[in-house]
């Protein structure tokens, strides 16, 4: 494990900072979780964001900026050849005196640790935690604002001390009117009669980046969710209640299963069905060409066309700001995606652990195309189709155009698979 500290890199057992940083002495400092899945870090720029913010309130200067962080974040992992995991990103005042004088400190240390991490066991991420009341109350919120992710967590600790000698996996920490605040390390949402209640910041809330993303969904999805000072009755009287945290991920107590967007068998057959239509409608193609991000739609399409159509030539398309796919294909191994760019925000994830021998096996090549050969190929579909495709699907166009698809010898039907067209028409990047 390499351990960033103040833009160096020290292996694990070497990664020290001094006694005398206020971070230690004080817990003068603040942090950020961040989860990593596929290669792709989850809500960085959010982070980061808040992470600013609490050093402003606070009044640290971190000494680099916001780019810089995410770039540091990025190297990271890099760095540890992480696929999915963890970052602890720490911001403390940096060394000083004994003395409680923050000003004494002449320059913050950054610290950013990239592991693994599992909080619960996996079973408990589908039949729920138990769940205790502590007696550990959350700060009062015009002491120390619960927006400000501090390295002072004492109380938490305490609560989860609490937790643990109940023989329970999570505490419900109140606030000291006795409303709910939060958990040791997650927010709590509660369902009632299809309707999601979860405690506000004035109760002693953080304002959670994953909880921010449960408003997101919910209101995509048209259930009412709203913040509301919650009291121990109604845990006891609601239908279920979930916790979220950016370490914890979501944990819920119905049961239910976790369904991977691509990197499940069932996904990938099902979306090779894609496949199977255009087979159905064009037979005899000399070659197939479909998107790649995950590798979902790509995996099933070539087993759809290996098993109705063998001598079809398999090929992907993918964009030369996320080009995992491609570097992978041609080393003959898995390379995680890491800090991609591109306009096809939906081609930004990496190859799954059961996408990728599939498409190893099967793929004759994959296409890569700058972007702005791909806002090409979304104009010509416009034009010519009155299509409004998004970049990510645009992209097979985007492919076949390009000199190096041109150069292939003995292809004249080509079947394209244009996936998505989640765009607003007024922000396309071309004139219509």
């Amino acid at each position: 494990m390499h351990i960033y500290i103040d833009g160096e890199y020290f292996a694990k057992q070497d990664a020290r900072i001094s006694v005398f940083d206020h971070g230690l002495l004080y817990g003068d400092g603040i942090f950020e979780g961040i989860r990593f899945y596929n290669g792709r870090v989850f809500r960085l720029q959010e982070h980061i964001r808040r992470l600013f913010i609490s050093a402003k309130a606070i009044l640290l200067e971190i000494g680099m900026s916001e780019d810089e962080i995410v770039t540091a974040v990025c190297a990271t992992i890099r760095r540890n050849e992480l696929v999915d995991g963890y970052v602890r990103l720490l911001v403390t005042r940096g060394v000083g005196s004994l003395g409680l004088d923050p000003f004494a400190c002449k320059k913050a240390s950054v610290i950013i640790i990239a592991d693994k991490i599992a909080l619960y066991p996996e079973e408990k991420y589908q039949v729920g935690l138990k769940l205790i009341t502590c007696s550990s109350r959350r700060p009062a919120p015009d002491a120390l604002s619960p927006s400000v992710k501090s390295l002072n967590y004492l109380n938490n600790v305490m609560a989860k001390v609490e937790a643990i000698h109940g023989n329970a996996e999570e505490g419900l920490m109140l606030n000291a009117q006795g409303y709910i605040a939060e958990c040791t390390g997650d927010n709590i949402f509660v369902v009632r009669d299809g309707k999601i209640t979860t405690p506000p910041s004035s109760a002693g809330a953080l304002p959670g980046i994953t909880r921010d993303v449960i408003f997101e969904i919910a209101g995509e999805i048209g259930i009412e969710l709203r913040e509301a000072e919650l009291t121990k009755y109604d845990i006891y009287a609601a239908d279920e209640c979930f916790l979220t945290g950016t370490a914890a991920e979501v944990i819920e107590r119905t049961g239910a299963t976790f369904l991977h967007p691509y990197d499940n068998s069932d996904v990938i057959a099902g979306q090779g069905t894609a496949a199977l239509e255009l087979f159905g409608e064009a037979d005899g193609l000399d070659a197939l060409i479909t998107p790649i991000g995950g590798g979902g739609l790509l995996a099933g399409s070539c087993i759809t066309a290996r098993a109705t159509q063998p001598n079809c030539r398999l090929f992907g398309a993918e964009p030369t700001g996320a080009d995992d796919a491609a570097r992978s294909l041609a080393a003959g191994e898995l390379i995680p995606q890491t800090g991609p760019n591109t306009i096809c925000d939906g081609l930004l994830t990496s190859l799954g652990k059961l996408t990728w021998p599939i498409l190893r096996d099967h793929l004759e090549s994959i296409v890569t195309v700058t972007d702005d050969e791909v806002v090409e190929a979304m104009r010509l579909l416009h034009k010519h189709l009155d299509m409004i495709v998004e970049p990510s699907g645009a992209i097979p166009l985007a492919a076949v155009l390009s000199d190096q698809f041109k150069a292939l010898n003995r292809i004249e039907r080509v079947g394209l698979i244009l996936s998505g067209g989640n765009i607003d028409p007024s922000k396309l990047p071309f004139k219509r």
